[in-house]
């Protein structure tokens, strides 16, 4: 079985998320958090697809290596579901 890379990162998006919702419902937190937490990573998300769309990535020396980081993760991840 070989997954996708970009299906194990939303994979790994997505069991975070519900880490952080189970967290925030023991602790009995707000969902504001939770809320924000999604938006902000969203928008994240969305900055980066921009600017990696315009070719204006290379600019941002920081999140070429945060993206680095996600894809040795994503891959290390990957080969250990193999």
């Amino acid at each position: 079985m070989h997954l996708n890379p970009v299906a194990i990162f939303l994979i790994l998006l997505l069991m975070s998320y519900l880490a952080i919702f189970l967290i925030i419902k023991i602790l009995h937190l707000s969902m504001f958090i939770f809320k924000m937490v999604v938006v902000v990573s969203l928008m994240l998300a969305l900055f980066i697809g921009l600017l990696f769309m315009f070719g204006m990535l290379e600019k941002f020396q920081i999140l070429i290596d945060l993206i680095d980081k996600v894809k040795e993760i994503v891959n290390y991840v990957a080969q250990k579901i193999k």
